[in-house]
């Protein structure tokens, strides 16, 4: 099941997007739980009593989710016979840096056959040379951020980021958004460096200045020649994506609600928690999509209220294989009407639907939406959806 979420978020999502690493603290009390251990986790922002997880999340202009994950095991948990044998521990699993996590993660991804525009991620794998060597063998793309003092090669002498970008002309910094936020545009003035080249590719420093301080946040880029400022700017940007994800996925399926101690218990959680984050993602994409193609439900009573009318029918089982496009519900869905609408057929003119054929198997589910509302959508394995105006 795990491989199948990142399968089911290509479908989903669509294919070419950013893989971003990071990980994320599960705060505890005890000490039973496999993997805890007080270390710094920026859940809590200090050293605490935690267990920490590494995540990969797919992002895409569709929208973005989690879809891998592996539990980080400080070295004494590894070291010790007794407590590996009272939490499951698999022989096979030793210590492993949290680089080398994401790197085996990467390593399933782009085997299954993704090929992701860019990799990118925060200080703690952008200072891993195993883990830049890995992506520039491959010839990936990626953005990785870095410390000042970052020991890198350009030319045939290894300099540090943080004396490099005092050689950057004062006209060669470019403000550029590196994405949207909650107050508009992230804006900052960005400038870059090549290194040299590697395999067909260059390597690059990049570098991100704040308008309000002046600090400066440092880069190393393995990208094309002609690649432009722009999109490095967006692939570093669209890290700040996965710390959305932490946030959601915490909130709407449970990331961090589990009290269990095992090894086998927590990846089987945590996988459970990936496929239901996923799924929202693409009922997310679908919504958004309606939106942008100009086909917003229009507001109509439902059997005298005043909400709109609508309803969420799977067309397949999502374990299947997790396979199934979502696509937005129609009238020709068995039992969805009555699903919505309390039990009783529902007619709401006016309200434009997509309408898919009838799904070999399946149930309705209602989900609530804001102020009440029950937002709608259908999965399934579905032929190209044609407008209707029906409920």
């Amino acid at each position: 099941m795990r491989d199948d979420v990142l399968e089911y978020a290509r479908s989903a999502l669509g294919e070419g997007g950013i893989l971003a690493v990071d990980e994320t603290g599960f705060l505890k009390k005890g000490e039973k739980s496999v993997g805890v251990a007080r270390q710094y986790t920026g859940t809590a922002g200090k050293v605490e009593n935690a267990q920490v997880g590494v995540f990969l999340s797919y992002v895409t202009p569709l929208g973005h989710a989690l879809v891998d994950r592996e539990l980080y095991l400080p070295e004494p948990w590894t070291e010790d016979a007794a407590r590996r044998h009272a939490g499951g521990i698999p022989d096979e699993v030793g210590f492993e840096s949290k680089p080398a996590l994401a790197q085996g993660m990467l390593q399933r991804a782009l085997g299954a056959g993704l090929k992701p525009a860019w990799v990118v991620g925060d200080e703690v794998y952008g200072r891993d040379n195993t883990l830049r060597r890995f992506l520039e063998d491959l010839h990936q793309p990626y953005v990785l951020a870095v410390a000042s003092n970052t020991h890198v090669w350009r030319g045939f002498y290894q300099v540090k980021p943080g004396d490099m970008v005092q050689e950057v002309p004062p006209e060669v910094w470019v403000r550029l958004s590196a994405g949207a936020g909650s107050k508009g545009p992230r804006l900052y003035d960005w400038a870059r460096m090549r290194r040299n080249q590697h395999l067909g590719l260059s390597r690059w420093l990049l570098f991100r200045r704040s308008l309000a301080d002046g600090k400066v946040a440092f880069y190393v880029a393995h990208a094309r020649r002609n690649a432009s400022l722009e999109s490095m700017v967006q692939a570093a940007g669209s890290r700040w994506a996965v710390e959305e994800d932490f946030e959601s996925a915490k909130n709407e399926v449970g990331l961090a609600d589990y009290e269990v101690r095992a090894w086998t218990a927590w990846h089987r959680h945590l996988t459970l928690c990936l496929v239901a984050h996923v799924f929202l993602a693409a009922a997310r994409a679908v919504a958004n999509l309606q939106l942008q193609e100009g086909l917003p439900p229009k507001r109509s009573a439902c059997r005298g209220a005043e909400t709109p009318c609508a309803r969420f029918s799977p067309g397949a089982a999502f374990t299947d294989r997790l396979r199934p496009l979502v696509r937005p519900g129609s009238a020709s869905t068995s039992g969805s009407a009555s699903a919505a609408c309390g039990g009783s057929t529902c007619a709401c003119p006016g309200v434009e639907s997509l309408e898919t054929p009838p799904p070999s198997r399946g149930h309705a589910v209602s989900l609530p939406g804001p102020k009440g509302a029950i937002q709608t959508a259908a999965v399934g394995l579905t032929a190209a959806p044609k407008v209707n105006s029906t409920c």
